[in-house]
């Protein structure tokens, strides 16, 4: 035996059973929390507080006398930082996505595993 071989050692039949039904519930809470934290990330597209400013700003600004179009260049930047924080929000969800595609992909291989001992039991019956 080479120092760089993996020794594996297989799982029982009852072994794998019991990890599925371990996991299962972990893989339902982590299915729901997808859908929360969609629902908690899209309160971002609603926010109105970068807008409220803008008008705000340009209501200022007109009071003034200041033409609102030099404030454009600002409103630019302002809208720019705005689409790229809703994009880094957007992206958390991917935390979720990622845990419950772990946890559904470990259930999945355990269950082939558990086809695979059926198969070879067959095999020798």
């Amino acid at each position: 035996m080479k120092l760089n071989e993996v020794i594996v050692q297989e799982q029982s039949e009852e072994e794998i059973k019991a990890e599925i039904k371990r996991l299962e519930p972990i893989a339902d809470k982590l299915e729901f929390a997808q859908s929360e934290a969609r629902d908690i990330t899209k309160a971002i597209k609603y926010e109105n507080t970068t807008s409220e400013i803008m008008i705000g700003l340009g209501g200022l600004a007109d009071k003034l006398g200041i033409d609102e179009r030099e404030l454009d260049y600002y409103e630019s930047r302002v809208r720019e930082a705005k689409m790229q924080l809703e994009s880094a929000i957007y992206e958390m969800e991917e935390l979720f996505d990622d845990k419950y595609r772990d946890v559904r992909n470990k259930i999945e291989e355990l269950e082939m595993d558990l086809e695979d001992l059926e198969y070879e039991r067959r095999q020798w019956n």
